[in-house]
Parts: C-alpha cells; structure tokens; sequence
C-alpha cells in the first residue's frame, strides 16, 4: 500500500510538473514580461521624505508566479523597518485593456495597480491610488536580466509629494 502511494505521488507531482510546464508556454507574450520580475531580489531603497532625514535599508522580495501562473505575486514580509507591515502585491496583463492592473497590500492598506510597459526602455511603471486618499507611481527599469532600478513618489490627497523612493535590486543567482 505505501509503495501505491509513493507512486500516486510521483505521478501526480511528474502531471503537475507537466500542466505548469505546459502553462509556461501559453502565456501571452505581453503576460511573459513579468517574468522579468520573477525571482528572489535583494533591494537597496533610499527613502526621501518630504519632511524629516534621508533613510536607507536593505530588505529582500520574492516575487513567483501565482493562481495558475496568471499572476506574479510580490511578497515583502520584512520591509526592512521595524513592526512595518507585509509587502504583498499580485500583477497580471489585462489584454481588454492593454495594462498590468493589481492589487498592493500593506497590512490593512490596500490599493489598486496600473502598469504600464514600455519596451523600448524596458521599464514597467505602476501608477496606483492609495486607499486613504493620495497617489503612487513608480518606474521600474530593467537593467538586465538580474538588475532593477526603481524611483518614484508618493503623493497625498493634495496632490503634494510626501515621499520619494529608489532603490536598486539584484536578483539571487539560483
């Protein structure tokens, strides 16, 4: 009976296997491009607030494909600041309307993502609304296949930049 079960296993795990193999090469090529993002990232961010000192940190993200492999899930458990909540984010091409929408998530925020590509310049921007009024949109350069730069802004409800952001980023070698 176990020798079955070990079987059943290695059988269903050599289909799984096969499907997400499968689902790999029927991706859009406008869905491939957040492949790009997939992987484990060390990041370097500079946080330049309106108000108050300059601050650096260093945290990491992983970044997978989820729900099928139709969406690429970004997860920051540790943000790289004390007691600050998760980092969760899940991005997909919508091809009715030619962009990558999502959802952000940190702790009880949460907002809705609109990303953009530029292919000329191998950049994703994502524009949001944050959900206590205010605004985000970030450039997401791609140097390489294992290097990112980021800049953007935070703005409140005014329209004022609270916060701005960098960081570069380099992808785990496997």
């Amino acid at each position: 009976m176990r020798y079955i079960a070990m079987i059943s296993f290695a059988l269903a795990t050599a289909v799984a296997s096969h499907a997400f193999a499968d689902e790999e090469l029927k991706r859009s090529p406008e869905l491939q491009v957040l492949t790009r993002f997939v992987g484990t990232w060390d990041l370097d961010v500079t946080l330049t607030p309106a108000q108050g000192e300059v601050t650096t940190e260093k945290t990491s993200e992983i970044r997978k494909w989820s729900l099928g492999g139709n969406f690429v899930h970004f997860q920051n458990p540790r943000t790289g600041r004390d007691n600050a909540p998760e980092f969760h984010m899940l991005v997909t091409y919508d091809a009715r309307t030619k962009s990558y929408p999502g959802v952000l998530t940190t702790g009880a925020d949460r907002s809705l993502v609109n990303g953009t590509w530029h292919e000329q310049d191998k950049t994703m921007a994502f524009t949001g609304t944050l959900s206590g009024g205010g605004s985000f949109d970030f450039k997401n350069q791609f140097l390489d296949n294992g290097n990112i730069t980021t800049s953007g802004v935070i703005k409140d409800a005014s329209g004022k930049v609270v916060l701005k952001r960098s960081d570069k980023q380099v992808r785990h070698k496997k």
